[in-house]
């Protein structure tokens, strides 16, 4: 199980899919997908503490926004490990 509050993460922004039928549609691709709805629940809550949108919102054009990898220097993962 991933843990959002350790893992560096940033926002996507796309349109929002039609899911009517709850399949998850609006999530593929997300860094947080297929994860327990806790895991979920917490990346949204820890994505609005680092100034991201939650997931589960809708901007007024209609978009909603997925988490995905940052990408991250080589060179820093000395400072990223120092941090944890």
């Amino acid at each position: 199980m991933m843990d959002p509050t350790r893992i560096l993460f940033a926002q996507l922004e796309r349109k929002l899919l039609d899911d009517d039928d709850n399949r998850g549609l609006n999530c593929h691709g997300c860094l947080f997908h297929r994860q327990p709805a806790r895991v979920c629940h917490v990346a949204g809550i820890e994505a609005v503490k680092r100034g991201l949108r939650d997931c589960d919102s809708l901007d007024q054009f209609g978009e909603v926004v997925i988490y995905v990898a940052t990408a991250v220097d080589p060179r820093q993962m000395d400072l990223i490990g120092e941090q944890n």
